[in-house]
């Protein structure tokens, strides 16, 4: 999954990159490469109360479901600059994008289904504020005061950066390897993977978003591999989430942008 969580992109853009393999027992497979639109360009959802949340700037498609839970300057306001007596929630930032993933024929036929989810635990920037995809770097909120109850961060991370600028001297930048906020604790869910192609061929061609499948190759078209069966007779699954205490970035350098 192509996911950035340095810049203000996707508080605009809701399409990106995600490759998609799955190989199961029962013989499901599929390996899909597509432009997923993580519900609707212009928007965004908070991370702290799922909000909708209007910006302006794209001009990408909507997207047929999903979402992108992403914090801005109300979370931070409300769960992050805190009176004395709390300690700020780094779960108000946790930022999550859920997928809604079809390819299907011109006529609208769906051939498979799927709906991971990616989450970011310590993200690098949270919108700003107003209609475009201004940013603030989490790296600067130790700097921050609530105007309307003077509150502060503290706790974890937020006291790391206060701790390290007091030791340095220096302001920490958001590219410094040391801030807590690099993106790298990465963590995913998966649900189900619906394959509806029995004893249909295996390679496939759709457009970058998965729509318009057909057999034959052309310009502009991404291939497809889907098996020949089908699943539809098997139960919901429940989404069941992996890695969530992973960080990719600990103690190796990994800094924002990532």
């Amino acid at each position: 999954m192509h996911q950035g969580s340095h810049s203000g992109d996707a508080l605009i853009n809701n399409a990106h990159e995600l490759l998609y393999a799955v190989r199961c027992t029962d013989g499901t497979a599929i390996i899909s490469s597509t432009l997923a639109r993580f519900g609707n360009a212009n928007q965004f959802n908070r991370s702290c109360d799922r909000q909708t949340v209007t910006t302006a700037g794209s001009n990408l498609p909507n997207g047929t479901g999903g979402s992108r839970l992403i914090p801005d300057r109300f979370c931070i306001d409300r769960d992050v600059l805190v009176p004395p007596s709390q300690s700020s929630s780094v779960w108000a930032l946790y930022e999550v994008w859920q997928s809604m993933s079809d390819l299907t024929t011109p006529q609208g036929t769906t051939l498979a289904t799927f709906d991971p989810w990616f989450g970011i635990r310590n993200p690098a920037r949270a919108h700003a504020g107003g209609v475009n995809s201004s940013i603030l770097d989490l790296v600067d909120v130790s700097d921050l005061t609530d105007s309307a109850d003077g509150g502060t961060s503290r706790g974890y991370p937020f006291d790391e950066v206060t701790e390290h600028e007091h030791a340095t001297g220096m302001q920490m930048a958001k590219p410094d390897p040391a801030s807590p906020f690099n993106g790298a604790q990465r963590d995913y869910y998966l649900h189900s993977t619906r394959i509806a192609n029995a004893g249909g061929p295996t390679t496939w061609f759709t457009d970058p978003y998965g729509e318009g499948a057909v057999t034959t190759a052309g310009p502009g078209l991404v291939r497809q591999h889907i098996s020949s069966t089908d699943n539809a007779a098997w139960p919901d699954l429940e989404r069941r989430s992996f890695n969530l205490e992973r960080d990719y970035g600990h103690a190796n350098g990994v800094h924002a942008p990532n």
